[in-house]
């Protein structure tokens, strides 16, 4: 049975989250790249704004979250996560400390 949790209230956050995670993914600056890239070849995209802080928001919110809109509109809402249960992998890690764990000297 799918579960999807709806995250469209907190959409904002997701995109100032993505924002600042530059290690991960494709957010960070990747808007005003893309404006400054597209200004260069003397194109523009409307959605992006007008500053590199509104592309960057506008990307994120348009192509890095796409998927979570595609997922919550299946279920009539802005945004959604598919929910699902990941459980405690305590018998990897008691196997791990059994093969590998040695005396404290």
């Amino acid at each position: 049975m799918n579960r999807v949790v709806d995250i469209g209230p907190f959409i904002k956050k997701k995109v100032e989250v993505n924002r600042v995670n530059q290690a991960q993914g494709p957010a960070g600056e990747a808007g005003a790249w893309l404006r400054a890239s597209l200004a260069a070849r003397k194109l523009r995209l409307p959605i992006l704004g007008n500053d590199d802080e509104t592309a960057n928001q506008q990307y994120i919110q348009e192509f890095v979250l796409a998927n979570d809109r595609k997922v919550g509109r299946r279920y009539g809402l802005d945004y959604g996560e598919q929910f699902h249960y990941i459980g405690p992998e305590a018998p990897l890690v008691e196997d791990y400390i059994k093969q590998h764990a040695i005396p404290l000297e």
